[in-house]
């Protein structure tokens, strides 16, 4: 691992690499003291703290972020622009730092930080602007460079003050070694912030420190709390117009200060979300419980309880029959936007397995090679996703038109496997069952769910939690039986997932966005269950609060890019 004991250690690697390499190196890790910025609302000599120093750190924090993630967007004089806006702030800083005041230290070396990663940014815009071998590139070059180096001992000094310097120092040296292993930029700019390892207590009290301070004063401070805590756990940008404004915005709302900011990004995010209610995907597309577990129901006004199923089998009706036939035809018509492509034959040959697979009735399907076909294609449509954020010229992304005949098939088999519990069963036993389903992440996973069941007894039966509780308690050792308890457990888990997320997202798929953000806002609260959400909001709360568990017991199904999609809705809807 690249060793950042010393200071000087810093200053010599960054030296050896690319201003772009030191620029996202230096905006992780000002992302990462962002909550010293807390201590400003502790010191009454800092006037309106969140105009003079919160608002325009956070603008210039977001530089280093969009530099990577749009390296031809024209990002230099906003840039420019942040580092002038946060100046004063580093005028704080800097008395603080003479004062000795040691509330406002910690937030003045943010500040002071902040300001350097966006006059980073805006230097190396203008080695991007000049010819690569020009003296002005080179001294540009070396401005970035330089500037974010700065940055990087201000946002040292700024963890020193929270008690958490060693462990940024690590943080920094993990994403360093990763930059020298070959990971792109702009993989590394979307992992979470603490590189999946347990966020320092001192950054996590000065967070909600931070949040609560700001979330007080009732200025739409949401817009930058949701971003920072997206950034925390490594979510990928929501809405790339909503990301370019946070730093792109018109002067003229940055001099007004965080009211006039912060509805103007919201106009932003309500106006992305409303697109994503025109077409909701059809509630039958969640999949049903696993066989082999507790299942969860009961009434829609009732919390979700522990019920009795029959076991599901395969059967030879009209819906199915026609998804049989539907997926045949789009699979076709995903070989003939494949054509004779060389770049496209493996994607064709998927989908001429998937055919041969199917059969040519019900009956003829051959289970087992069927979803194997069918997960061949979902990771080939992730890894097209990852290939629209690389810059990588051998893996360039599908065409428009053989991607959107992927997404097409896709929906269509997570559709009909969605309703066939074996192919269910297949895509939670994907790969080893005992790294894939028994494995600590996923342990971990069902003890979060069952504290988020008990926040909620409103929405998810005492009974219910207990009884998860109780098989969950049953997993501890190494025996075989309690290996089988630990794979009942998380399966069961995965069932409560399930019901939680249908009837979340019920009222998401049958409401316009008009009336969810009504329930934003807090008009429909107090309607109860007769209400436009009744118990479903509650269960969309749960789903917004524990969002990282539900993906994670989600994500034990195969991948279903559907599910995914869903959960997307419900959060959004409740944000």
């Amino acid at each position: 691992m690249v060793d950042f004991t010393r200071s000087e250690d810093v200053a010599r690697w960054i030296d050896g690499r690319s201003p772009d390499e030191a620029i996202l190196l230096a905006g992780r890790l000002v992302w990462r003291v962002l909550p010293a910025l807390a201590g400003v609302f502790a010191n009454q000599n800092v006037k309106d703290p969140s105009a003079t120093v919160v608002l325009p750190v956070f603008r210039a924090i977001t530089a280093p972020w969009l530099s990577c993630l749009y390296p031809g967007a024209a990002l230099g004089p906003y840039a420019d622009a942040a580092d002038f806006l946060a100046r004063p702030a580093r005028i704080l800083a800097r008395s603080a730092v003479h004062s000795g005041d040691a509330t406002v230290s910690g937030a003045g070396a943010v500040a002071d930080a902040a300001a350097s990663a966006a006059a980073s940014c805006a230097a190396l815009a203008a080695v991007r602007d000049a010819s690569a071998k020009s003296p002005a590139s080179r001294f540009a070059s070396i401005a970035a460079s330089r500037a974010a180096n700065a940055s990087i001992r201000s946002s040292l000094n700024a963890a020193s003050s929270l008690f958490y310097g060693a462990t940024a120092r690590l943080a920094l040296s993990i994403d360093a070694t990763a930059i020298e292993q070959g990971t792109a930029l702009e993989v590394l700019a979307a992992q979470p912030l603490w590189n999946r390892e347990p966020i320092p207590d001192g950054a996590a009290e000065g967070w909600l420190d931070l949040k609560k301070a700001l979330l007080r004063e009732r200025h739409h401070w949401r817009v930058w709390t949701d971003w920072y805590e997206d950034r925390l756990r490594g979510k990928p940008p929501q809405f790339h117009s909503l990301e370019l404004a946070r730093l792109t915005l018109a002067e003229m709302f940055w001099e007004q200060g965080p009211d006039a900011v912060n509805v103007e990004l919201l106009n932003f995010l309500e106006k992305e979300e409303s697109k994503q209610f025109e077409i909701p995907i059809s509630i039958d597309s969640i999949t049903s419980q696993i066989d082999s577990a507790l299942a969860f129901g009961g009434g829609e006004n009732a919390p979700i309880d522990v019920v009795e199923v029959s076991p599901q089998t395969l059967v030879d009706t009209a819906e199915l029959r026609l998804g049989h036939q539907q997926i045949q035809d789009k699979a076709r018509t995903l070989q003939v936007h494949c054509g004779s492509s060389n770049r496209l034959a493996v994607l064709k040959g998927y989908a001429t397995r998937l055919m041969d697979a199917a059969g040519g009735s019900l009956a003829e399907l051959k289970l087992r090679a069927f979803w194997s076909a069918m997960n061949s294609l979902r990771r080939r449509l992730e890894a097209d996703s990852l290939a629209r954020t690389s810059a990588d010229p051998e893996t360039p992304p599908l065409p428009e038109e053989v991607k959107g005949a992927l997404e097409d098939l896709l929906d269509e088999l997570n559709l009909f496997a969605a309703h066939e519990p074996h192919l269910v069963t297949l895509d939670l036993m994907r790969g080893d069952p005992e790294l894939r389903i028994a494995s600590p992440p996923a342990n971990a996973a069902v003890s979060d769910l069952i504290s988020a069941a008990k926040e909620r007894p409103e929405v998810v039966a005492p009974s219910a939690t207990e009884a998860l509780e109780r098989v969950a308690a049953d997993a501890t050792g190494n025996s075989p039986s309690a290996v089988r308890a630990r794979i009942f457990s998380i399966r069961s888990a995965v069932n409560l997932v399930l019901e939680l997320i249908r009837r979340a997202y019920k009222p998401v798929a049958t409401e316009t966005s008009v009336a969810w953000k009504g329930i934003r806002e807090g008009a429909y609260r107090a309607v109860g269950a007769a209400g436009i959400a009744g118990a479903g909001y509650g269960a969309a709360l749960l789903i917004h609060k524990y969002e990282t568990t539900v993906r994670q017991l989600a994500d034990l199904l195969g991948g279903n890019q559907t599910l995914a999609k869903i959960i997307d809705a419900i959060v959004r809807a409740v944000s």
